[in-house]
């Protein structure tokens, strides 16, 4: 019953559809399931939301561009790293969601292997597109009896089979809602070539592909992204680093108000510390982090001082991290430093990055014969 608690035009009776030939929800499930769904939708919780009263603008606009369903069909979000694109992303969801507006979300991560699959995101998206939207539910419940390989077919084909003939199929009148597609950070995803390939074939699709979809699209400005997006008029674009640097200086204080208020600092030192981290969210996320891990008043004040006594370049999230490094070693013996150091060369050196859990086994003491 969870799977359509938040459909539309239809009423679901003691776990049957009404006027719909099969029922119980399991065989609408087992079809559902032949999609292999990733764990990237937004509920599980890859991202924290905007902190509440920042990001306002933006969101709002997101929210205008949502609501209309004459508005351009795909926005993109770009923006380098650390801008908090993420964060804008998991709290339109939230959004969405709370509009009845969500089709389904994909937030990419280089962290997770299905999370930076490319080739998992259209069957991800579809599969929560059936759960909300009762007549592509029935569109692609025979594509995928027809064919139950669908999910594991190319790009385009996923894109052809999955959402383009199914939602052509549906006659639109004023009875069926439209929703919006969320794909946060698609730089992540590992296949440049068929990351490219999906926006390509986004791009070409008939308009009225979109008669009941919106999709929104956040990523770094990469260059074969970039290349991509321009060659369409039918796009929405907004650069989060191209935002007025008072806008975002308001956000980031509120951020670090709201996130420190416990720690009773100043409005100087917010102030002072908002300066530092420029446009960079991520930057007064580190800052944060590294104040709230304390150990207490005195450790507090010190670590204070050493953030604002250090003249970063502004923006420099990489002058930053060098400080906290340089502050963890403190103490430590000879040995114990250069385990460390020989740690970070590991880390650094990876071609594929690997969760923290990951990192914790390989690092465990072994016994060797």
């Amino acid at each position: 019953m969870a799977m359509f608690t938040q459909a539309h035009d239809f009423n679901v009776h003691g776990g049957n559809f009404i006027n719909n030939t099969y029922y119980g929800t399991s065989h609408a499930q087992d079809i559902l399931n032949k999609l292999n769904p990733s764990k990237a939708s937004f509920k599980f919780g890859h991202h924290s939301p905007c902190l509440e009263g920042t990001r306002i603008g933006i969101l709002g606009m997101l929210m205008d561009w949502a609501r209309n369903p004459d508005s351009q069909p795909i926005f993109w979000l770009s923006g380098i790293a650390g801008t908090g694109k993420s964060t804008i992303a998991q709290s339109f969801c939230e959004s969405l969601e709370k509009n009845h507006l969500l089709g389904g979300s994909f937030f990419c991560s280089r962290e997770s292997e299905e999370c930076r699959d490319v080739g998992r995101i259209v069957p991800t998206l579809a599969y929560f597109l059936a759960q909300q939207f009762k007549p592509y539910f029935e569109q692609i419940k025979v594509a995928l009896e027809a064919d139950t390989t669908l999910a594991s077919q190319s790009i385009k084909r996923q894109l052809e089979s999955l959402l383009l003939h199914p939602l052509q199929n549906i006659k639109r009148s004023q009875s069926y809602s439209y929703f919006v597609l969320v794909i946060d950070a698609l730089d992540e995803c590992e296949d440049v070539d068929a990351t490219q390939n999906v926006i390509s074939i986004l791009n070409s699709m008939p308009l009225a592909f979109y008669s009941h979809i919106h999709i929104f699209v956040s990523c770094r400005p990469e260059y074969y992204i970039q290349q991509e997006f321009e060659r369409t008029s039918n796009k929405a674009l907004f650069k989060l680093h191209d935002m007025q640097s008072e806008i975002i200086q308001k956000d980031i204080q509120l951020y670090l108000h709201g996130s420190l208020h416990d720690q009773h600092l100043s409005a100087n030192d917010i102030v002072l510390l908002s300066e530092q981290a420029g446009k960079l969210f991520i930057y007064a996320f580190t800052q944060v982090q590294y104040l709230k891990k304390a150990p207490g008043p005195v450790a507090l004040k010190s670590r204070l001082n050493d953030l604002l006594r250090n003249k970063f370049i502004v923006n420099s999230i990489d002058s930053l991290y060098n400080l906290l490094l340089a502050k963890a070693i403190v103490g430590m013996q000879a040995n114990e430093k250069e385990e460390a150091k020989y740690f970070i060369n590991f880390i650094v050196s990876l071609s594929d990055p690997l969760s923290q859990h990951a990192l914790s086994e390989l690092w465990k003491p072994c016994d060797v014969d």
